[in-house]
């Protein structure tokens, strides 16, 4: 899972380095005060996340192979740690929601239906844009 980690960061970085050369140029380029509501309509748009397909099924992928009892922690783990998961329980419901990469699911019985629920969405997700 490191040597995955790693290949995931340097996939990424790239990513990240055209996310905020784009951030910077739209910062460069905003009106001026006059077209204030226009400006904020731009900035929401560049904020909003991009539907990243390759990463989401990617993501999805890997949660059809590792969302199994002996694999689920450590694939909770590599998720939370790599990709920003975010995976707990519904104060209300005490059902489980699963968070991650913009998409975030209803509640579901437990970790292994709330993660293969996501992957769900993401793929969904894909086939739609």
């Amino acid at each position: 899972m490191p040597q995955r980690r790693r290949q995931q960061a340097e996939a990424d970085a790239p990513a990240a380095a055209d996310a905020q050369a784009a951030a910077a140029q739209a910062e460069a380029d905003a009106p001026a005060a006059a077209d204030a509501p226009a400006a904020a309509d731009a900035q929401a748009a560049a904020d909003a996340e991009p539907v990243e397909r390759e990463k989401l099924t990617m993501l999805a992928g890997l949660i059809a192979d590792l969302n199994v009892t002996g694999h689920r922690p450590a694939l909770i783990s590599e998720l939370q740690d790599s990709h920003g998961l975010q995976l707990y329980a519904d104060a209300a419901t005490g059902l489980f929601v699963a968070d991650m990469a913009g998409i975030k699911i209803d509640p579901a019985e437990s970790h292994e239906v709330a993660l293969a629920n996501w992957a769900n969405a993401a793929r969904r997700l894909c086939h739609e844009v």
